[in-house]
């Protein structure tokens, strides 16, 4: 494997309060050295990081929209883009990984999320080589975060790379922890997964004095770095994505103690439900799409415009969604137009297409909760909380899902008097409604094993790149 060398920086656009970070690309030791000299250094580096994971090779469309919704089945192969083989994801929704321009993709989501991981472990071993260097309590911000984040992009590695099988004795993906070149070794699930918990326990020891934990007012410090957390991997964010991980492991006793958790400090104040006056705006550019209140990690993408465009925005031939969107009823996506995530409007002439990132400048100078991609919300902690008590303790498990489709404006899609079967089947739809868009849908059809998506039969692991394999042979 071809790592890079190197800390990518940009001007951290995170916070509208902080100061312009040093813009400065270190290519040698040296350059590190002076780098990570100064306090600012190492918070280029962290934001570097986050503007990484922001690429349109990553969480910028791959990652969330494009090749992994499509993997999911989110969009229709009929109508819009995907009707034709001339699109770039037309060989992609028939799981032909074998195709130039689907191995160009997944070359490029390995090589750029190794690339992030090396530069969170260059961060890493600077918080020690240098710690002095870090004032008050940004030693134990940065770290954790830096952890957390090579922990979050491990396990995004093994949902694409790995079987959803952790009894498998096959090694699928190496945990990089060291910035050093060195061939890492390929490691099985439990390997993995395992080293991703303990990368999140260490983080989450750390970011106890996270000020979204802790409840303090940061704003007039350190030019208030320390506000605006859900644009962080923060100590909520650690907790959310160990619940997430355990879940994947089949781990549901201790995947419900962190879902819970989570769950627990939004009754304290923290994610609250979208206020339904911010989705229902007279002026469609106000209007809050993605449900930013409720993020308990986003990224802060500057360029989303960008990457929508051709795709839901500013385009005759948009992606659509698979399932109906203009009726209602039974064989509907939405089966309330009430519902707030129907978020479908026209471009160009064309109706239903989808405006979740539809998030625009408006010309009166207010900035809106815009260029947020969600990584990690609230309503997946009830779900996970459903799902991990659907066994045990149903009549529970039901009102988590009721608790999400209320603060959706609907009413009691999955009655108190709700089977099993009819929990797991709304937990799909709620998936397929909840995270269209973001990546979510096609691992959890991974991790609950669906052979078959809308007529395709599914291949859930993605081959490894051809320059990693020919290294390691």
């Amino acid at each position: 494997m071809k790592r890079i060398y190197y800390i990518l920086l940009a001007l951290l656009t995170l916070l509208s309060s902080c100061s312009d970070w040093l813009d400065v690309k270190p290519k040698t030791e040296t350059d590190s050295d002076e780098l990570f000299s100064t306090e600012d250094g190492f918070k280029s580096a962290l934001a570097g990081i986050y503007t990484i994971m922001t690429d349109e090779t990553l969480y910028g469309r791959e990652l969330t929209f494009g090749l992994v919704g499509v993997l999911g089945m989110e969009w229709s192969t009929t109508t819009g883009q995907l009707a034709t083989n001339t699109n770039e994801y037309y060989y992609a929704e028939n799981y032909d990984y074998t195709n130039a321009i689907v191995k160009t993709k997944i070359s490029k989501i390995w090589a750029n999320e190794y690339n992030a991981i090396d530069n969170a472990n260059k961060l890493i071993e600077y918080t020690e080589k240098d710690k002095d260097v870090l004032k008050g309590i940004n030693y134990q911000i940065i770290k954790g975060e830096a952890l957390a984040l090579r922990a979050f992009l491990h396990f995004d590695l093994l949902r694409l790379f790995g079987s959803a099988d952790f009894n498998s004795n096959v090694s699928y993906i190496p945990y990089v922890e060291t910035s050093l070149p060195e061939i890492s070794i390929l490691r099985t699930n439990k390997e993995v997964a395992t080293r991703i918990i303990s990368d999140l326990d260490a983080a989450e020891k750390l970011l106890i004095v996270d000020p979204v934990y802790k409840g303090e007012d940061y704003s007039s410090i350190d030019n208030g770095y320390l506000v605006n957390r859900n644009y962080h991997l923060n100590y909520w964010a650690v907790k959310a994505l160990k619940a997430r991980v355990y879940l994947y492991e089949n781990k549901k006793d201790s995947a419900l103690i962190e879902a819970q958790a989570v769950i627990a400090a939004q009754g304290k104040g923290l994610y609250p439900w979208v206020n339904v006056d911010d989705v229902t705006n007279t002026n469609v550019n106000m209007r809050d799409r993605t449900f930013s209140s409720e993020h308990i990690f986003a990224l802060n993408d500057n360029r989303l415009k960008d990457h929508i465009t051709n795709y839901f925005y500013d385009t005759t031939t948009p992606l659509f969604t698979r399932l109906s969107v203009s009726t209602f009823g039974s064989t509907s996506l939405f089966t309330e137009q009430a519902d707030y995530r129907y978020f479908f409007e026209e471009d160009d002439g064309v109706t239903n297409v989808l405006s979740k990132f539809w998030q625009m400048d408006v010309s009166n100078g207010i900035t809106p909760k815009k260029s947020r991609m969600p990584m990690i919300r609230i309503s997946e902690m009830y779900y996970i909380a459903a799902e991990c008590l659907a066994e045990s303790d149903l009549s529970t498990a039901i009102s988590y899902i009721q608790q999400v489709e209320t603060n959706r404006g609907l009413t009691a899609t999955l009655p108190s008097t709700a089977t099993y079967a009819d929990l797991k089947n709304e937990l799909l739809l709620e998936y397929q409604r909840e995270f269209l868009g973001e990546g979510q849908l096609f691992f959890y059809h991974k991790r609950i094993g669906t052979p078959v998506i809308y007529n395709a039969t599914a291949n859930y692991i993605l081959p490894l790149p051809d320059s990693e394999t020919e290294y390691r042979n």
